[in-house]
């Protein structure tokens, strides 16, 4: 079983030892703050307004830093990636999940793919009936 650990001051230092732990000595596409990580998750609730926190219960982020490499680009490098959950009204992370890997290689405008819980989906879809 998956344990996440809620995103809060109180476990920073845990979050950013992992994060620290995973990206090694990488430089570019890196999570290097607990601030980036909040700035991160405001712009996921940026794009969850609207949905009660019960409804958002559930949801799940794979975030992943995209971006577009021209295919003279001789290789694609890594990024730091990670899972996020919203489960009883907080934010967590999985800090088995932070790891560095290649990078998707497209140009969708959000770094991340988003999996709405059955509640979630449906205040959605209330929202614009």
């Amino acid at each position: 079983m998956t344990k996440y650990t809620i995103i809060n001051e109180a476990n920073a230092a845990k979050i950013m030892e992992s994060f620290k732990a995973a990206q090694g000595r990488a430089t570019a596409r890196t999570i290097d703050s607990f601030h980036e990580l909040e700035e991160i998750i405001a712009g996921i609730e940026e794009r969850l307004e609207g949905i009660t926190k019960t409804a958002k219960d559930g949801t799940m982020i794979n975030y992943n830093f995209q971006q577009h490499f021209p295919n003279a680009y001789k290789y694609i490098p890594d990024s730091t990636q990670f899972t996020l959950i919203y489960k009883r009204g907080a934010w967590r992370i999985d800090l088995e999940s932070i790891e560095r890997y290649t990078c998707p290689n497209n140009s969708r405008p959000y770094p991340y793919n988003m999996r709405l819980s059955e509640t979630a989906q449906a205040a959605v879809l209330a929202m614009y009936e």
